[in-house]
């Protein structure tokens, strides 16, 4: 039987010592990139579907019908936004998509929403005020809220609210916009807004500090 030196054994010894005190920094650093790598690529594909969903609302296609949502939904795979082997959003998903539509309401929306309005802009209640003029969530919209607001009248079932709600229900002004914000528009201009929300991003390693989700946004 071979025995090794004193000198070498103690050398031994304390690289012993050495790797299994390193060993779990590296193990942990080595998760950590590879956890920054997998967010990386998701965002890319999220940013991806927000950019895709504005482009669709912009042309005119309505995204409130159910085949319209389904094209969307192609785009998002393996976001976990649509219910498993369908491109049918779920509601239960890992993530939500908001489109908005936000007006600076004006004269011409004013004339629309309020019967024989005099001119007035008093007598407007939104006049000169960000107002959502149409809102859809597709997808899980329990677990995330837009920062934009949420109507509180009525939405149409294509996602647009009453002309006579964008004009007078202070309940419908959308935040975020004008100086300081988002965009800042002229009387009767609007924007559409889209907006993405992933959770359960990646390998989730330094879940201690905070959930790991994907933000995005898109204005046209």
């Amino acid at each position: 039987m071979t025995h090794l030196p004193r000198k070498e054994q103690k050398r031994r010894g304390h690289f012993l010592i050495e790797f299994a005190i390193v060993t779990p920094l590296l193990a942990t650093l080595l998760f950590g990139v590879t956890d920054v790598g997998m967010i990386l690529t998701t965002a890319n594909t999220v940013s991806q579907v927000c950019r895709n969903a504005n482009v669709l609302v912009v042309r005119g296609i309505d995204m409130s019908t159910a085949a319209n949502q389904s094209l969307l939904m192609r785009t998002a795979q393996g976001l976990g936004l649509n219910q498993a082997g369908t491109y049918t959003p779920d509601p239960n998903g890992k993530g939500v998509i908001y489109l908005t539509k936000v007006m600076l309401v004006g004269p011409n929306e004013c004339n629309a929403g309020i019967t024989n309005w005099d001119q007035k802009p008093a007598d407007c209640p939104n006049y000169n005020q960000y107002v959502i003029a149409s809102y859809l969530a597709i997808g899980n919209s329990t677990q995330w809220v837009s920062p934009i607001g949420k109507p509180a009248t009525t939405v149409q079932s294509n996602g647009s609210l009453y002309d006579s709600d964008i004009a007078t229900n202070t309940g419908n002004r959308a935040k975020g916009f004008g100086a300081g914000g988002a965009i800042t528009l002229t009387l009767d201009q609007y924007t559409f807004v889209s907006e993405v929300y992933v959770s359960g991003v990646g390998l989730d390693v330094f879940h201690m500090f905070t959930q790991p989700f994907i933000h995005m946004r898109n204005l046209t």
